[in-house]
């Protein structure tokens, strides 16, 4: 804020006019103290602004990470602005962008333009060669002294009655945000309050271009300098469409927050491109977020006495598991789940909670101003919290401020971390295979399960292929689990949910070969010749299949059955991490895949960027799948597949490549405590044709 400074002389009073001498006399020195007076008045009376000072400011904070370096994303974003901004008045509506953190030239280190600089700087469509407000080549974007640096320059120069901000880049929620491409430094989330405390000044709103971010913990670290947030609790598919930013402000720069919010969100679930398939953004009134603390923090007083048992605890987190997950990596663990579908879940599992759980919800559902999702995306209610499949005792207190809620709440969420990671509690990570006819090696095991029989969960087997399930907590979910045979190894190709008989039995599915994946496609080189009026005869290329683990993770909105895989893509001298998910229409059939890179922090964290619909061509592509040796049963993770992409690649549900495969029955009690029944029906195809298929132990 611009603060005037109004200046009021005392009033002068003549003395006698009746005396004419010392009206002649004191003449002079009235007219000089008049003149004083006027003099000092003049600032008082003065209107205009101050220089560089805006109605409505806009403060862009762009890391570039590998998304600018291998796509271009952050390039884009700033030539997007500096075209619809064109000829606007500064004093109407600025903007001042802090861009940098990625490799390609002009944009390692951080440089700050303002709107005039950076219209001059889009003149070669490149960036990062010009004249700027501020630089610095050997800034970290993913640190909190650079946003603190970039909102202290802003601050000290450029001056406004409304300031918003908005904050771009690879993000996941607690995990942080913007990746810089140089040094693999993130922002955390203490690193952004802090820096927002420092600059001593509040934005309206504070908006993340980013995958994620649309969670409690986000929410409640920006509530103090913000009324209004905008992200998504979902991966992002695509930067904001900063046209649809920029011109209503051009229009009119007083337009309130939640009305621009709302415009970005509609633009972002309606616009067709990017092709990125499930998106999901809310506006959130954090000005709520306290309240909702206050809240949870009274369930967790009244969940922390159901922990303490164990079906209690496994309830919990049962709840956890059967949430709608969010920012899932490795076809595993998910970052965050859904609030509203968590406590819908534990107020089923538990009912005497209810009265408690309605009021929270209730309370999040006043705090969402608005929210969208698209056909593709499961039913999000508009904010996120931290899942305890991604999270550990250590990294919880890592963390420390930037995960925690309310003491009642952080309570249960640490035992639930705990069961999800603690062998002891019957959740461990060694695999079971259980069933009378297959022998565990491991002694201890067995006197364990001797004493506390009640804790381990497993299979019985009723003969021919059936079984059923020992569930001692209620809590498990039943899969089909499919496997390429390599060796003495079986690599999962994916699952699917299985249900029971009348008699609440479990059958190993009939299998016909067929499976999703990508299949081998054609490809002729070099280009047609003709010589004397004949075809010269070409070379036909047949590129590998790829297979991908396809890991069920639920139903949208729309009907589709969703899969996640795990893969990397090679391009040239670039290796990138991404998810692949695979969208499979139940009522027409057809198969869409969405592929969204990640990229791993110092930290070790995996913050998402932005998703694409196919393969760049002659890319390599690796997918990675969970397995185990089928003859010591030891889990592991393995390349199952890898490929060069071809125009034309796509994934078809169809006979596998000839090769050995075998079908399961698998109970998932949470991440870590997978129990496989000790039979498989094998198949054999041979020559593009199923040649055998038999039921046998997996040993056998």
């Amino acid at each position: 804020m611009c603060m005037e400074t109004r200046m009021s002389p005392r009033p002068l009073r003549p003395r006698n006019p009746r005396a004419p001498q010392a009206v002649r006399t004191t003449v002079p020195v009235l007219f000089a103290l008049l003149f004083l007076a006027l003099c000092c008045c003049i600032p008082a009376a003065a209107a205009d602004p101050p220089a560089n000072h805006a109605k409505t400011q806009v403060l862009l904070y762009v890391v570039g990470s590998d998304l600018e370096t291998e796509s271009g994303t952050g390039t884009a974003d700033l030539q997007e602005i500096a075209g619809s901004y064109e000829n606007t008045d500064p004093s109407q509506l600025d903007i001042i962008v802090a861009f940098g953190g990625a490799k390609n030239p002009g944009w390692q280190g951080m440089k700050i333009a303002t709107i005039e600089q950076l219209l001059e700087d889009a003149k070669d469509e490149k960036f990062g060669n010009g004249q700027y407000l501020y630089s610095d080549s050997g800034a970290d974007m993913g640190s909190g002294q650079s946003l603190s640096r970039f909102l202290s320059v802003v601050r000290t120069s450029r001056t406004a009655d409304r300031t918003i901000l908005i904050v771009s880049d690879h993000g996941a929620s607690y995990d942080g945000i913007g990746v810089d491409d140089n040094t693999k430094n993130s922002l955390m989330l203490g690193d952004l309050d802090r820096s927002l405390r420092e600059s001593g000044m509040t934005y309206e709103p504070i908006m993340f271009d980013a995958c994620l971010m649309a969670s409690l913990e986000v929410a409640k670290t920006v509530q103090p300098y913000t009324r209004v947030m905008l992200g998504s609790e979902e991966i992002q598919r695509g930067s904001y469409e900063y046209t649809y930013l920029i011109q209503p402000l051009i229009t009119n720069p007083e337009t309130d927050a939640v009305t621009l919010a709302r415009t970005l969100v509609d633009s972002y679930v309606d616009s067709k491109t990017p092709a990125g398939k499930s998106k999901t953004m809310a506006i959130i009134d954090v000005t709520k977020i306290p309240a909702i603390k206050t809240s949870l923090d009274k369930l967790g007083e009244e969940l922390i006495p159901v922990t303490e048992t164990d079906q209690g605890l496994h309830d919990i987190k049962g709840a956890y598991n059967d949430a709608i997950r969010l920012g899932v990596t490795n076809g595993e663990n998910p970052t965050s789940v859904d609030l509203v579908s968590l406590l819908q879940n534990i107020k089923k599992k538990r009912p005497e909670v209810s009265p408690q759980v309605d009021t929270v919800i209730g309370q999040i559902r006043g705090a969402v101003i608005y929210e969208r999702h698209n056909e593709y995306s499961q039913a999000v209610s508009g904010i996120s919290i931290a899942s305890p499949d991604a999270m550990d005792t250590s990294k919880y207190t890592q963390y420390g401020d930037g995960v925690k809620i309310a003491p009642n709440w952080d309570q249960v969420f640490q035992q639930v971390v705990a069961v999800s990671h603690d062998d002891s509690s019957g959740t461990g990570s060694k695999m079971a295979v259980s069933g009378s006819s297959v022998p565990d090696d491991d002694d201890d095991d067995d006197e364990e399960r001797d004493k506390s029989p009640a804790k381990l969960p497993g299979f019985v087997a009723r003969g021919n292929g059936s079984f059923e399930l020992r569930d001692p907590y209620n809590m498990a979910e039943v899969y089909a689990v499919y496997y390429q045979v390599n060796g003495a190894d079986a690599i999962s190709l994916g699952a699917q949910p299985l249900s029971p008989d009348q008699t609440g039995q479990y059958h190993i599915p009939a299998w016909d070969g067929r499976w999703y994946y990508f299949p081998a496609t054609r490809q002729v080189f070099p280009p047609p010749k003709y010589w004397m009026w004949k075809v010269v005869p070409l070379p036909v290329k047949m590129a590998k299949p790829l297979l991908v683990d396809q890991e069920y993770e639920g139903t949208s909105v729309g009907g589709h059955t969703m899969y996640t895989s795990w893969i990397s893509m090679q391009d040239g001298r670039d290796r990138t991490n991404a998810t692949l998910v695979t969208y499979v229409n139940g009522s027409t059939g057809i198969i869409e895949t969405m592929i969204t890179p990640y990229t791993v922090t110092n930290e070790g964290n995996e913050l998402f960027g932005i998703g694409v619909d196919r393969f760049n061509d002659g890319a390599v592509v690796t997918s990675h799948a969970p397995g185990f040796n089928v003859r010591t049963r030891e889990k592991g993770d393995y390349d199952l597949s890898s490929t060069t992409v071809t125009p034309g690649m796509t994934m078809a549900y169809t006979l596998l490549p000839d090769g050995t495969y075998a079908t399961g029955i698998m109970a998932y009690y949470d991440n870590d405590a997978e129990v496989l029944a000790d039979e498989f029906r094998f198949i054999t195809i041979r020559n593009g044709a199923l040649v055998d298929a038999t039921v046998r132990p997996i040993n056998g």
